[in-house]
């Protein structure tokens, strides 16, 4: 987002029950979404895995950046310190459906926080990526959804986009993402219009804000990417 906006906020539960969770599952979205755009926005580290199932095509991860972090130190009301910290984008990449060349179906900024000297070697000292944290500690991460929010479609143009601010993490790993849809992807004949820009003015955009995030310096995080 170019900006966070309060306006047209909604407050609503941020669990949402994970796989293999213990707790009762409810899933409450607003009307707003669709459900194939509910399923999306709750995706709990799974979403390339989702968006290939959806288009029946292979999903590639283009990073466009990864760099190390210079602050800050410690985050969260806890002032919990951070051994090291990494920016990245990536984008989520659709290929060699309909003979069409490689369209971006999501757009994603991260901020990944490093807590555990065990995980940092993993990373610095064995090469694993940031991306494969999670997959390479056999963890499922524990999901917090912070806020969703759907840009206002300009006049005769199907160019509305949605989004979403969350949190993957498990110990020693706390991972912020703000992930970005291409427009009117779900509808027919996407794959063959020319490519979109997913970073619209969000000025305007309608949101919605989870309880839970309050607890959280997300407004510092969205300002960062």
């Amino acid at each position: 987002m170019g900006s966070y906006v309060k306006h047209a906020q909604t407050t609503i539960p941020s669990h949402f029950g994970d796989i293999m969770s213990q707790r009762e599952t409810s899933l409450r979205l607003p009307d707003d979404f669709g459900g194939l755009e509910r399923m999306l926005l709750t995706a709990n580290g799974n979403l390339q895995r989702l968006l290939s199932a959806y288009f029946n095509a292979p999903i590639s991860v283009n990073v466009l950046y990864n760099k190390v972090m210079s602050e800050p130190n410690t985050y969260g009301p806890d002032q919990t310190c951070i051994l090291r910290g990494y920016l990245r984008e990536v984008n989520l990449c659709i290929n060699g459906i309909k003979g069409q060349p490689s369209r971006t179906v999501c757009n994603a900024k991260s901020a990944v926080y490093i807590t555990d000297p065990a995980v940092l070697r993993l990373v610095e000292e064995e090469g694993v990526g940031i991306g494969q944290i999670f997959r390479y500690l056999d963890r499922l991460p524990n999901f917090e959804l912070f806020s969703i929010g759907r840009s206002a479609p300009k006049e005769g143009k199907k160019d509305y986009t949605f989004w979403r601010l969350y949190k993957l993490s498990c110990p020693g790993v706390d991972c912020f993402i703000n992930e970005r849809f291409a427009p009117g992807f779900l509808e027919p004949g996407w794959i063959e219009q020319a490519d979109a820009d997913i970073a619209l003015d969000h000025t305007h955009d309608k949101v919605w804000q989870f309880a839970d995030a309050m607890g959280h310096d997300f407004l510092s995080f969205c300002t960062r990417l």
